[in-house]
């Protein structure tokens, strides 16, 4: 079987979370033609991507987290390491907003570097296939019926994350993107 193709796959990856944009970047290393397409915009109407995780979920919450955990150190833990406190330790909410969307900011360019990188097109826009336009099995919940390899009744597409049945876990959808492009690449005989 001839394995030499001159043929470029394109791969569209909708939505740029933790496993569309690592599925995207995977892709583009494995030689695949990527663009991946997110709708988010920041606050004041740019694009960006990464999705409810980096936008209003996971990375948000724990840099807020964070802050609340460092006053709970430094109020009731500091002392047993000798490190006393002059005057009343408070909150300043306005501050810790500020600095959780600096690193909700940081995380989304970084994101983007990566994507330019490794020469991911990235989209700004909405992109949705319905079920009776494209023929996609869907269960009771209106989840994604995928088999064990993510694969839907659709052939050619591939579904993951939060599409699916299963646990919401930014680390479980990286995981999953990664095996998706890397099945793909094995059935279309790139090297």
């Amino acid at each position: 079987m001839d394995t030499n193709f001159d043929v470029i796959v394109i791969v569209i990856v909708i939505g740029a979370g933790p496993g569309g944009d690592i599925a995207a970047i995977r892709a583009e290393q494995l030689g695949m033609n990527v663009a991946c397409v997110d709708a988010w915009k920041t606050k004041e109407g740019k694009p960006t991507q990464d999705g409810t995780c980096n936008n209003i979920g996971c990375i948000p919450s724990k840099a807020l987290l964070q802050s609340s955990k460092n006053l709970d150190q430094a109020k009731h833990h500091f002392g047993a390491l000798g490190i006393m406190s002059t005057g009343e330790l408070r909150m300043d909410v306005a501050v810790m907003l500020e600095r959780k969307n600096q690193v909700v900011k940081s995380s989304n360019e970084g994101k983007l570097y990566l994507f330019r990188k490794n020469k991911v097109q990235f989209l700004n826009g909405l992109a949705f296939m319905t079920r009776a336009a494209v023929g996609l099995e869907l269960d009771g919940r209106g989840a994604v019926v995928v088999n064990g390899e993510w694969r839907t009744s659709v052939p050619s597409i591939w579904a993951i994350a939060d599409v699916v049945r299963g646990l919401m876990l930014a680390h479980m959808a990286e995981e999953e993107g990664v095996a998706v492009v890397e099945r793909r690449r094995c059935r279309c005989g790139r090297a």
